[in-house]
């Protein structure tokens, strides 16, 4: 008898651990953060955050963020009053204003 073994002796091994999620990102020569970002905005969540998405694969917290900083970072002076941002951001406050009262 031959006192190596081989592939063939072997029992086959059992996986443990999470199941592999397999869907239409699962093939992307992508990183897994990316995949949750794609997967997030496929169910029409926030690419951050995974709460409903208002606009732009964006919660509101996160559009109003987005805002912010690309202000900031391209230096704009003058801001968009009527902004999609700025007037969903009043419209949550007169919600929650009404609730307090």
């Amino acid at each position: 008898m031959n006192a190596k073994s081989t592939q063939t002796d072997k029992e086959p091994t059992v996986r443990r651990g999470r199941p592999e999620i397999v869907d239409e990102f699962s093939h992307l020569p992508v990183s897994r953060q990316r995949k949750w970002q794609l997967r997030q905005m496929a169910k029409g969540g926030c690419r951050i955050c995974g709460q409903t998405a208002i606009s732009g694969g964006y919660c509101l917290k996160h559009l109003v963020h987005e805002r912010e900083y690309s202000a900031e970072r391209f230096g704009c002076k003058r801001e968009n009053l009527n902004c999609k941002s700025r007037l969903m951001e009043k419209q949550m406050e007169t919600q929650s204003a009404r609730w307090e009262a």
